[in-house]
């Protein structure tokens, strides 16, 4: 995350990203050295400090069970900066993202797109005390990864950005999809991470609290509790989620 985020969270997500002396945890947003500096002290900075003012108004609150929030936002602020947040990402870790240049001018500038990217927002709560899980586990503070491949459908790519309870899937479809194709995609996606709201230009959506925890979602990616463990949180057994039957799918 940027640095005028991970200033505000307490313990920043361990991320392993690949570098020339190999795989390495690193924690914050992977430094890209070959932007510009009027591009990353300008427009890129405006879009962090727009995510910063979303995280003083939401993002810094844990979503309680039987929450409602409405959230207000200007989507395609939002969208750019998810886009800026995925794909230093994907370059830091070799993610297969090759964006176009049209894609690039619109997280720059704003310009226009033939096809705006989808965003869906799920509302990720605590994970209560139960067998195997010694008191309550709050979502970690940022986290950043790809979509599994059977959430996919046809030709587009897909990410999720979360910050605490809020959980941003972040799905981007080839402008020449049929609508009807891209609907299809929307619903399959939708139908796996519970509660989950998608996103528009109308700047604002009332979202209720997903009946899925935490400790059931990061269930279904290894990858999310490989890095989780490394940073030693008491009361977790990650083996005793294996019963749970959650059908979240982010990794």
């Amino acid at each position: 995350m940027p640095a005028a985020l991970t200033g505000r969270v307490s313990e920043p997500l361990i991320a392993n990203v690949r570098t020339s002396r190999g795989e390495v945890a690193i924690t914050g947003e992977p430094t890209i050295k070959d932007v510009c500096t009027a591009c990353n002290n300008g427009p890129l900075s405006m879009l962090d400090e727009y995510a910063v003012k979303l995280y003083d108004k939401y993002f810094h609150r844990i979503v309680e069970t039987g929450d409602l929030v409405a959230f207000e936002y200007d989507f395609d602020l939002l969208a750019r900066w998810l886009l800026k947040i995925v794909y230093n990402y994907a370059r830091a870790r070799n993610w297969e993202f090759n964006p176009s240049r049209e894609l690039l001018d619109y997280v720059l500038t704003g310009a226009p797109l033939r096809t705006q990217p989808e965003v869906i927002l799920q509302l990720i709560v605590p994970t209560k005390e139960r067998p195997g899980v010694h008191g309550r586990i709050d979502p970690i503070d940022s986290r950043v990864g790809l979509l599994v491949p059977n959430l996919l459908l046809g030709p587009q790519f897909g990410a999720l950005v979360a910050q605490r309870s809020y959980y941003f899937y972040l799905l981007l479809v080839a402008p020449e999809t049929r609508r009807s194709v891209r609907e299809r995609i929307l619903e399959k996606l939708r139908k796996q991470v519970p509660g989950a709201v998608r996103l528009s230009g109308k700047n604002r959506a009332k979202v209720y609290a997903s009946f899925q925890d935490f400790a059931s979602h990061a269930f279904h990616s290894p990858a999310l509790i490989r890095n989780f463990m490394l940073k030693r949180p008491k009361g977790l057994e990650p083996k005793s989620w294996a019963g749970d039957e959650s059908k979240g799918r982010g990794r």
